[in-house]
């Protein structure tokens, strides 16, 4: 058996091997669950010291750390879910706080949204009340992102994910105190807001070709303008202005990076990161969307990868920044999408 002091030190131990790399606290997945259950059910047979306290909410805090980390990109199980509840359950707010958080930096948003909202019961100030309500609300858009069970189409998706962020946004801007300054908070927010309609425009772009596709004369108006581009109507007018969309978050993302220079190595990989994959978006867009002819072969000689000048390997970054890095293949499959959608349009054109 564990002694209470070699107990924090396991769980420090164990966290920290799980935010190196994904799964590997995998096997453990049963035990961990045992023990959240266990720890949050202990009874000590009297009044508890306030360092017993402590280090008993510590434990429970690093337990659902690791139960986020093993259970990042897997369906969540019965056992999971019970575990979760009865160790927030005998947290204090602060704890629960925490551990709001770290679901949140796994990706487990709709765990996060709810804890936040609970927290929110507990909140001693105005303002505090406010930026809670305000996490839960930015929660709830990124969960209904991420849901896989979600059957909506992608573009009311995008909306109703942006429209939750923008209300994050008003509430943690009622947050701000003289103070207590929410710059980067909000300065960060309104950029995945404008990512996030970015996106929305180039999916709506694309199932334009559903609701208006080319006209009959479209083939004689790309031959008297000599671009090849109108032969696929107002799709490719679409795309332009979602090119230059994408391109201007990008430059936000950028302009958020050099402001934030004293913020901590991981953000600042977060920002380098958004960054390029925006600016690499906005270049695949072009290259397979947007090609035209009289181009030659300027995107058969020259590639755009995904490859960002971080400080140090991605092999030595937390599972977050790796799962951020690798983030780009689903846009990669849209942009194949609407690829194949146009190719199809127009058969007797040749995209190669």
């Amino acid at each position: 058996m564990l002694g209470e002091d070699s107990l924090p030190l396991l769980c420090q131990v164990l966290t920290a091997l799980g935010d190196a790399k994904a799964g590997v606290l995998k096997p453990l997945l049963p035990d961990i669950c045992h023990l959240m259950t266990s720890v949050a059910e202990r009874d000590s047979g009297g009044v508890e010291s306030p360092r017993s306290l402590e280090s008993r909410a510590s434990v429970m805090s690093l337990l659902a750390a690791m139960l986020f980390q093993t259970m990042k990109g897997h369906r969540w199980t019965p056992e999971a879910q019970q575990a979760l509840r009865e160790t927030t359950l005998a947290l204090d707010a602060w704890s629960v706080y925490k551990v709001a958080r770290t679901a949140s930096r796994y990706g487990h948003y709709e765990h996060a949204s709810e804890l936040f909202s609970a927290a929110v019961r507990a909140a001693s100030s105005e303002q505090m009340y406010f930026w809670l309500t305000g996490l839960a609300q930015v929660c709830r858009g990124e969960h209904i992102l991420t849901d896989s069970s979600e059957s909506a189409d992608v573009v009311d998706r995008l909306a109703e994910a942006n429209s939750n962020i923008l209300l994050g946004i008003s509430s943690i801007n009622a947050a701000t105190s003289q103070t207590r300054s929410q710059d980067f908070q909000i300065g960060y927010l309104k950029c995945r807001s404008e990512m996030l309609q970015a996106l929305s425009q180039l999916a709506f772009a694309c199932n334009s070709l559903r609701t208006s596709p080319p006209p009959a004369i479209a083939s004689a108006q790309a031959n008297q303008t000599h671009d090849d581009l109108q032969r696929c109507g107002r799709i490719s007018h679409l795309l332009r202005q979602c090119v230059t969309k994408i391109s201007d978050v990008a430059q936000m993302y950028a302009g958020l990076y050099e402001a934030s220079f004293d913020a901590d190595a991981d953000t600042l990989v977060q920002l380098q990161l958004l960054r390029r994959l925006n600016s690499s978006l906005a270049q695949w867009i072009e290259m397979i969307c947007l090609k035209n002819s009289l181009q030659g072969s300027i995107y058969q000689d020259q590639g755009v990868e995904f490859a960002p000048n971080l400080p140090k390997p991605i092999e030595e970054y937390g599972i977050e920044i790796k799962v951020l890095f690798v983030a780009h293949f689903p846009l990669i499959s849209l942009l194949l999408t609407s690829y194949i959608i146009i190719c199809f349009s127009e058969p007797g054109r040749d995209w190669k």
